[in-house]
């Protein structure tokens, strides 16, 4: 078969390919951290944001959610906290997916990239900031200026796990685009 498969068969690659990809994000997420300093990168972000890269914002974004939920249920978090990391995953790996494959044009996908991979890290550092401010005098019952040292003090790792995540995305699009279009496997999720 040549072209596009038929709508059925479509589905099911953008299952199987969301599935391994959420596969991958939380095994990602849950075991591997790099100490650096007096803090771990992670680099689930960055795989996060190759998603949406890759297989565009909706199904990047769905398999950043999942697979970053299921590290939260290994480590034992509440339906709450399953859901903001959900929408705060989701939203960080789709806005990378839909800047990065708004444009179709071949040229310059490695700046399309940098910068959807720039956009989506920074979005999620900002929602990550919200959240920390809001759990700190919401949840926690801290002090409004408690809060705000407790979510400065988390300002550095943020911006180094974005960082990483900057760097590791557009790497890692570079590498996998061209075989993953080779093998008719984008063409068969898009």
């Amino acid at each position: 078969m040549s072209g596009k498969p038929r709508s059925y068969e479509r589905t099911t690659y953008r299952i199987v390919v969301g599935a391994l990809m959420a596969a991958i994000i939380f095994v990602v997420t849950a075991y591997i951290r790099v100490p650096i300093g007096q803090t771990k990168t992670n680099f689930a972000n960055g795989i996060s944001i190759l998603a949406g890269l890759l297989f565009g914002g909706a199904l990047g974004g769905v398999s950043a959610g999942v697979g970053s939920v299921i590290s939260d249920i290994l480590y034992g978090y509440g339906p709450f906290e399953m859901l903001i990391t959900f929408v705060m995953k989701f939203l960080m790996a789709y806005t990378a997916g839909v800047i990065y494959n708004k444009a179709k044009s071949p040229k310059n996908t490695v700046a399309r990239s940098i910068i959807a991979s720039v956009a989506g890290a920074l979005l999620y550092v900002a929602l990550y900031m919200l959240k920390t401010y809001l759990f700190q005098l919401f949840v926690y019952g801290n002090t409004a200026q408690g809060a705000l040292v407790v979510m400065w003090a988390k300002l550095p790792g943020s911006l180094l796990n974005a960082a990483a995540a900057i760097i590791v995305a557009p790497l890692l699009n570079a590498a996998l685009k061209t075989p993953l279009e080779k093998t008719g496997i984008l063409n068969k999720i898009k």
